[in-house]
This record gives C-alpha cells, sequence and structure tokens, in this order.
C-alpha cells in the first residue's frame, strides 16, 4: 500500500477512541498524517484532504471515501457533539519527554509532535534546543537537566506559561554506569541513581500538580535490566529495579487522582546510551585500580563486545516510541509494556531459580 492511498483524518474537533488511536499511533511510521485545517467548511475540507476524489479517509475507525455525503453528515454531528461534550481538543495536548536529545526520547519526542501533540522536549545544551526546535511548531525543546532542581523549577514554569494542558509525562532520561561493583567509585553509583532514578522522581514530584488538574498520565521508561541484572551492569540494573518498584508504588498513590503510571520495558535498543558507556569505561579504567582489570579484565571486554552486538542487533528507538505513544492514548493502560522479543525472553529467564538464572547469563555474556 503506498503513502497516498490512505489518509488520516484528524481535525481538531474530531474524537477518537482509544482503539482508533493506537490504530493511528501504529499507522504513524508508514503513512503520512494530515492535519486538516478548520476554518473551511467541512465539505470542502474532506476534499482538499482527499486531494481527489476516492481517497480513502479514515474517520473514527471506518474507512470512507471522501465525496460520500454520510462523511459530511458524520462530521457534522460529531462537530456539534465536540464542541458542547468536551472541553479538550487533542490537537492542543502537550507532553513533557524529558531526555529528548537523541535515543528513545527524541524518538518519542518526534513521533509525538507529528501525532500532533505539543511536545516539550527537555535537553541539556542550546545545540540540541535548536536542533530539535527546527524540526517543526509542536516541537517545543526547553533546556532540563534531571539532577538540578533549579532547572526543573525553571521547565515547570516555562510549561505552565505556555496555558496548555499537560497531558503526559514521559520520564526517559537516562545514562550508563558499567564496570565491576567491586572496584567502581561511589561517585559514578550516585550519579548513576541521580539521573535514572531521583531525577525521574525530582521531574515527577515537580509536574505532579499539573497532571493532577488535566488527570494526566506519568510514563516511565525503564528496562528489562530492572527485571533482570546483568554481571557488570549493576548499577544500571539496580537504579531501574529501583525506578520499577517506584513505578508500583505510584500507581497505586496515584489511581484516586485518575493518574495512570505505566512502565515502558524495552529490550536491547539502538541508541546511543549504550556507546555512552563505552566512552565512561575508558574513562573508568583510568581511575580505578589496575588490579580491576586483572580480575576482570575478560569479562568487561566480553560485556563491551555484547553491547556493540545489542546496538547492531537491537531494535529501533522508534519502536519504543510508538509503544511510549501507545501507552499515553490507551483508554486504559498496562501497568508494564515490554518491548521487543529479547525483552519477553528476559522476562521469562527473570522468572527460573537464581542457580538456572546465573547460569544462563554467564553463557550469554561467555563468562566463566
Amino acid at each position: 500500500m503506498r503513502e497516498t492511498d490512505i489518509v488520516l483524518y484528524q481535525a481538531e474537533w474530531c474524537p477518537y477512541s482509544a482503539r482508533v488511536r493506537r490504530k493511528m499511533t501504529d499507522l504513524l511510521l508508514a503513512y503520512k498524517l494530515v492535519n486538516v485545517p478548520r476554518d473551511h467548511s467541512l465539505r470542502t475540507e474532506v476534499e482538499e484532504v482527499s486531494g481527489q476524489t476516492g481517497i480513502p479517509v479514515m474517520v473514527d475507525g471506518d474507512v470512507i471515501i471522501a465525496d460520500d455525503d454520510k462523511i459530511v453528515a458524520y462530521l457534522e454531528e460529531t462537530y456539534a457533539w465536540k464542541r458542547e461534550g468536551s472541553p479538550m481538543s487533542l490537537d492542543r495536548q502537550a507532553v513533557l519527554v524529558t531526555g529528548a536529545s537523541t535515543g528513545i526520547g527524541a524518538a518519542a519526542a518526534t513521533l509525538l509532535a507529528d501525532a500532533s501533540y505539543e511536545v516539550f522536549a527537555g535537553v541539556r545544551t542550546e545545540e540540541d534546543r535548536a536542533r530539535l526546535a527546527a524540526l517543526g511548531p509542536r516541537m517545543r525543546p526547553l533546556l532540563l537537566d534531571v539532577t538540578d532542581a533549579d532547572s526543573i523549577g525553571a521547565a515547570v514554569r516555562e510549561v505552565a506559561a505556555t496555558g496548555l494542558a499537560l497531558q503526559g509525562l514521559v520520564n526517559n532520561a537516562g545514562i550508563v554506569v558499567a564496570g565491576p561493583l567491586e572496584y567502581l567509585p561511589i561517585d559514578d553509583l550516585r550519579r548513576q541513581f541521580d539521573v535514572n532514578f531521583f531525577g525521574a522522581l525530582a521531574v515527577t514530584q515537580a509536574f505532579l500538580p499539573i497532571l493532577r488538574r488535566t488527570r494526566g498520565r506519568l510514563v516511565f521508561v525503564g528496562s528489562i535490566n530492572g527485571r533482570l541484572s546483568v554481571p557488570f551492569l549493576g548499577p544500571y540494573s539496580a537504579s531501574k529495579f529501583a525506578l520499577r518498584a517506584a513505578a508500583d508504588a505510584l500507581r497505586v498513590e496515584l489511581a484516586p487522582f485518575g493518574i495512570a503510571v505505566v512502565l515502558i520495558e524495552p529490550g536491547a535498543v539502538r541508541t546511543p546510551i549504550w556507546g555512552k558507556g563505552r566512552a565512561a569505561k575508558e574513562s573508568l579504567s583510568s581511575r580505578i585500580d589496575g588490579q580491576a582489570f586483572e580480575h576482570y579484565g575478560t569479562a568487561i571486554e566480553a560485556l563491551v563486545s555484547q553491547s556493540l552486538e545489542s546496538e547492531r542487533t537491537g531494535i529501533a528507538p522508534e519502536v519504543v516510541a510508538a509503544t511510549i505513544a501507545r501507552a499515553l492514548r490507551a483508554q486504559h493502560p498496562r501497568a508494564q509494556y515490554l518491548v521487543g522479543r529479547d525483552a519477553q525472553m528476559q522476562a521469562i529467564v527473570a522468572g527460573l531459580p537464581a542457580a538456572a538464572r546465573d547460569h544462563l547469563l554467564r553463557r550469554a555474556l561467555r563468562l566463566p
């Protein structure tokens, strides 16, 4: 099917069911999304979107030929209902994504902006801010360091000043600290938790008053390593275990306020985070005792090779981004979403007895 064979009709006032929204999210990766201007007659809008008579238009899950009078009647009825029944238009919903400069965060911000969300994309440098701002009017990059209270406070004020209703917070910012726990500097471990765990909670606390008013949604980007701890990725795994525990607690605590809490658990993803982890490993070699490499050098190199393989064979960040979008739009989202076949397999391994689990991990990582 060619891109021009289907058009997703998304007027500002046209309501979509959760089923249709999920379908739209999936199709966005393959088909062109057309935003319909509101200042035309309904029939003119339909004709302009279709481009020519006979191209299908998807409305509320049904594909209707553009010149069919039923589509006009449907839209007129929908328009009146939307005006009376819903103060929130899909086109004006806003989402904040942290760690949006690269990888999963960048893919999620781009996909959500294409899906007509106003996206506040958290980045740490002016260079990244300018680069994302050039992607379109719905992309609203802002400087946000999740480990800095002043930066978080400034981001809250910037979002609030726009007057947009924040419907979702996606806590994605994260780093990888790798190495043997016996020798890793404690400051490195603290840095791991400052970004991956405390940073996510700090941003959540700061934005929850806004999400409570909108009955918005809270999404944490965790990892399958929050279920299955991997040797020499102990700090990263520990931070993701902690994030999973926090998400479980928040899901129950915030339920009375209508705030759904979702944890995304991807497996291996083609993302720069692992490249940053290898750079940190090279830096680590200059800061720890040489005896560490005498004891663990072979194992560390095996882990680096495994990371390289994961970058080559892992799922694309856009796949995780589509799951994030689905979690934001689902009427009744799941508590956790496993993303990727390897995540599904590792979730099974995580439930095995410790001896069997350890054996499989050593074998997979080629450890003694």
